[in-house]
């Protein structure tokens, strides 16, 4: 994906949700990606309580990893989720 297509997506996704730590998050993220660490125990639980079911969200993180590992269970939340993969290689 080029960036100008990553940036298209990104202004028109529903969401952006953010799967890194609360200090990644801190050191910068994408425009009005929401945060919920995919590492945290309570990642499934709070994924369920914050995102919509009818929206399209894009998800990422650093190395594309974690946000691979968030979208295994994606059945079982029913959300329609879309990875961004990794946001390191890209520069904005």
């Amino acid at each position: 994906m080029t960036v100008c297509k990553l940036l298209h997506f990104i202004q028109h996704a529903s969401m952006v949700l953010d799967v890194r730590t609360a200090a990644e998050f801190a050191e910068g993220h994408i425009h009005r990606a929401i945060l919920i660490d995919q590492g945290q125990s309570e990642f499934v639980e709070k994924v369920k309580a914050t995102l919509p079911t009818d929206k399209i969200i894009a998800i990422y993180c650093r190395s594309g990893r974690r946000s691979a590992n968030a979208l295994f269970p994606e059945s079982c939340w029913r959300l329609r989720l879309i990875s961004l993969n990794s946001i390191s290689r890209y520069s904005f």
